[in-house]
């Protein structure tokens, strides 16, 4: 039996990790289990574990392992032969002593960690996040050979670990050396140094190590020293923007070791930002799109029919004959650009890359662009009004947990009703009027985002599992995670949103919009405008939409 061709084939998606109960995947994951509770059965009938040597042994000793843990959160499962049927199957799993399997899992690691953590392997069910976790809860079982394999290949992973790894690296001066010794530090961005050197500063006064974190603390010093000091004709703008950080992580341990070496450091963070900013005023580029929006509002409204315009707006008609939202971006449909390549002073990672965050910003500019000029056109705007009321009021009649989207709704439509005569006469934007109900639509249209998809959220899983509304976050709701559970927004949507409405990835990257409004940080003329409203305005209308779509579908 493969396990992992076997769930593909069934369409299953499953991870062996125990979530939260009150996590939104947890939830996602007892509506699969409710809804193939004939596979998971069947699986069980037929899979006899008698021991653990194979990769399914494995697979179905951390499955096993999962489901028992599953028992405690049953009781948000609504229906009672739902609830009795996992019970039963928990039942006889437990009947197989998962106890006695341990020590052979972790024997089983140790003969097989090169297979179970290559950067190659499927990772279907999550299971190298599960190898790792247990290497981490059986370290005094697990081989030295296993460990210097993760310190050359999962250095992040144990260094993001490392108060759980202490004991073991305090008896492991060579391992703890092969850990640090080809950390390309002066790459490194000021979170992750930070993080080494707080490492250090805590291992520095163990006998063993003492020698190994001086001896890096001195490479660090001495290499930054030599590009600082005797290259600077040579330095980037490149260098000198990643490198101030390094500047200041390394000035904050000085200080905190009391090393004689901070007092040489001082000179240079100012000396950084003078050369940055010179630079910056000398060679600065800034990128620039011209948006023909008067031609683009005609060609709107000569092609697509009144009674589509709102979908439109927002959405496309796709090779698939269904409608995507606009920001429903794919990123192998997109080319990278050189921007991509050469360092920026705007914060990137592998997914929100720089031609991908400047390709969702056109997106949003434009579609407030357009909605800009429509509530500039009373009879255009009254036409809006109209479809977006119907859209409330549809919504209101097809779902049985909130009868109030059109009331709430309405508060929008008179804020928006408010703004006309300053849109219309371009006055001062940077008067408090302005602001105020500028901030009166950028709020709303948050406010309102987050209960759409909360709606379609709990109305999607509601048959299933109990969700309490409490749990069911912006932040949660937003979790790419939590795709499969919106049958109208994808993964790529859902990150879109993400982008704009709050801060995303490990980076924590994006306008976080929600977040300042609600809090009022980070709050300016520029924020509280009535172009950033319209923009909000266009998010709302894609939220809509796509809401619409999926009580239409579901109808």
């Amino acid at each position: 039996m493969d396990l992992v061709k076997l769930f593909k084939q069934h369409n299953i998606s499953f991870s062996l990790i125990l979530n939260e109960e009150d996590d939104l995947i947890t939830t996602h994951e007892l509506r699969v289990l409710i809804e193939h509770l004939d596979f998971f059965e069947q699986l069980f009938r037929n899979y006899h574990l008698i021991s653990i040597k194979t990769n399914d042994d494995f697979l179905m000793f951390m499955l096993s392992k999962k489901l028992i843990a599953m028992g405690e959160y049953l009781h948000v499962v609504k229906s009672s032969d739902s609830r009795d049927k996992i019970s039963k199957l928990i039942k006889e799993i437990k009947r197989l002593n998962l106890k006695q399997y341990i020590g052979q899992s972790v024997k089983y690691i140790n003969k097989n960690f090169e297979n179970l953590l290559s950067k190659n392997k499927e990772n279907l069910f999550e299971e190298k996040k599960v190898v790792l976790d247990s290497i981490k809860k059986n370290q005094n079982s697990i081989s030295d050979e296993v460990f210097r394999f993760l310190c050359k290949n999962y250095s992040d992973y144990l260094i993001y670990e490392f108060d759980s790894f202490k004991k073991h690296f305090k008896k492991k001066p060579d391992q703890f050396e092969l850990l640090f010794n080809k950390v390309p530090y002066l790459e490194l961005g000021g979170y992750r140094l930070n993080l080494i050197l707080n490492i250090f500063l805590k291992m520095k006064d163990n006998k063993e190590l003492k020698k190994i974190v001086n001896e890096s603390i001195d490479s660090i010093y001495n290499s930054l020293i030599q590009k600082l000091r005797f290259d600077r004709n040579n330095v980037s703008i490149n260098f000198l923007m990643r490198k101030l950080d390094i500047v200041n992580a390394l000035s904050l341990y000085f200080k905190k070791t009391k090393d004689k070496r901070y007092n040489k450091l001082k000179e240079f963070p100012n000396l950084l930002q003078k050369e940055i900013n010179k630079d910056i005023e000398k060679n600065g580029v800034e990128f620039k799109t011209d948006i023909p929006l008067s031609d683009i509002l005609e060609r709107f409204n000569k092609s697509i029919p009144k009674s589509l315009r709102l979908i439109f707006l927002t959405h496309k008609l796709s090779h698939d004959g269904c409608f995507h939202s606009n920001f429903d971006l794919e990123p192998e449909n997109e080319k990278k650009s050189f921007l991509d390549i050469i360092h920026t002073n705007v914060a990137t990672d592998k997914y929100y890359t720089f031609s991908r965050q400047q390709n969702l910003n056109i997106i949003i500019t434009l579609g407030g662009g357009l909605l800009f000029c429509f509530v500039k056109d009373y009879n255009i705007f009254k036409e809006l009004k109209t479809d977006i009321e119907k859209v409330f009021k549809y919504i209101d009649s097809e779902n049985e947990i909130e009868k109030d989207v059109f009331e709430k709704g309405s508060l929008l439509i008179a804020a928006l009703k408010n703004i006309l005569p300053v849109i219309k006469t371009e006055e001062d934007n940077k008067s408090f009027i302005v602001m105020s109900q500028c901030y009166n639509i950028e709020m709303l249209c948050c406010s309102l985002i987050e209960k759409l998809l909360r709606l379609v959220y709990i109305d999607h899983n509601q048959s299933v599992i109990y969700i309490p509304e409490d749990k069911t976050t912006l932040g949660i709701l937003l979790e790419t995670n939590n795709s499969s559970n919106f049958s109208c927004f994808g993964k790529n949507h859902l990150k879109s949103l993400a982008f704009f409405l709050l801060k995303s990835g490990e980076k924590r990257i994006g306008y976080n919009y929600r977040n300042r409004l609600a809090h009022l940080t980070k709050i300016d003329c520029n924020i509280l405008s009535p172009v950033i409203a319209m923009q909000m305005l266009y998010l709302f209308i894609d939220v809509l939409n796509s809401t619409y779509f999926y009580f239409a579908k579901k109808k």
